[in-house]
């Protein structure tokens, strides 16, 4: 994931067969972004974005990637 994006990762969990990702960023784009950069790497099967909300406390974009390995 590039530096200059505005993404917090807050969960990091790694399975046996994939690991999840959950965070918050500032666009919808900022999310395909990151999925994006992470489907380049040849060390994965496939990328989904399980979920993805504008949170309106934060008007930040609550994520959660699933990476299968």
């Amino acid at each position: 994931i590039p530096a200059g994006l505005d993404v917090e990762i807050t969960r990091w969990v790694r399975g046996d067969n994939d690991i999840i990702i959950t965070g918050n960023t500032d666009t919808f784009q900022t999310v395909d972004e990151i999925k994006g950069n992470l489907e380049r790497s040849d060390n994965w099967q496939a990328i989904t974005i399980t979920s993805a909300n504008l949170d309106n406390t934060t008007n930040r974009i609550e994520f959660r990637l699933k990476i299968d390995l």
